[in-house]
């Protein structure tokens, strides 16, 4: 339940991310994604390290649960890990490609 004026504490309601449907074309070419956005008509580059970042956003997924998966996949530290998921949400955050919800399905 959130309180007018309270701010929910995010590590109890972690949100969803997932790629943006509308105006997002994307495929994988030779290991890589490749992505357009059509609304603003912006192409995007995702290299091999990205891949497996994107298909998890593409199902949904949680911030916690992408570094966990770096960690498993790739052997990262936790930190390391933690931190190349940052600078990925925040890239496709400032590009507008990501639809977020909180752990109770809205918006």
């Amino acid at each position: 339940m959130h309180h007018k004026g309270v701010t929910p504490d995010p590590s109890n309601a972690p949100e969803t991310l997932r790629l943006r449907a509308d105006g997002l074309l994307w495929r994988e070419i030779e290991g890589e994604i490749v992505a357009v956005d059509t609304s603003s008509s912006e192409y995007l580059a995702v290299n091999r390290s990205g891949v497996s970042l994107w298909r998890d956003l593409v199902e949904g997924t949680t911030v916690e649960r992408m570094r966990n998966g770096l960690v498993e996949r790739y052997g990262l530290d936790s930190a390391r890990a933690a931190a190349d998921v940052e600078a990925f949400v925040k890239l496709l955050r400032a590009r507008n490609l990501l639809v977020e919800r909180d752990a109770s399905g809205g918006p």
